[in-house]
């Protein structure tokens, strides 16, 4: 009489077959992590985008300056904007003609998956938000 049960091949079949699965669907879900932290950055970006925007509409002149305080983005004034959890946020003004109609944003994150940084940089004059290859202000 047999008794029920898996034989010792059948489970190392089974196991063989999880960890090719596993080995397709990690790199899948790194790849997914980087463009929601990238989404994130983005949309911070344009909220700062904007509210430096306002300023310049109430005051006709850019800040200078961008204090991160927890998780908002606070320009001179109390132009307070919410940022997303990790991201950091600079400002610079570009050295070239009419600088003072211009500034750069860049957006920061530490990245989890591979050491350094993730950036993200906002140019107003030159249309806004700039491909993954330009990581500084120009």
């Amino acid at each position: 009489m047999r008794t029920a049960g898996f034989t010792l091949v059948e489970l190392l079949v089974v196991m063989v077959m999880a960890g090719i699965l596993a080995a397709i669907a990690i790199p899948a879900v790194a790849g997914q992590r980087r463009r929601a932290v990238d989404g994130d950055m983005k949309s911070d970006l344009r909220a700062v985008a904007a509210r430096m925007e306002t300023y310049f509409a109430d005051l006709n002149s850019y800040p200078t300056t961008i204090t991160i305080s927890g998780n908002n983005a606070v320009l001179p004034g109390g132009y307070t904007t919410r940022l997303s959890a990790g991201t950091t946020m600079s400002v610079t003004t570009p050295a070239r003609a009419n600088s003072i109609l211009t500034y750069c944003l860049v957006a920061s994150r530490k990245s989890g998956a591979s050491p350094g940084t993730q950036n993200w940089v906002w140019i107003n004059d030159k249309g806004g938000l700039q491909s993954s290859g330009v990581v500084t202000c120009s």
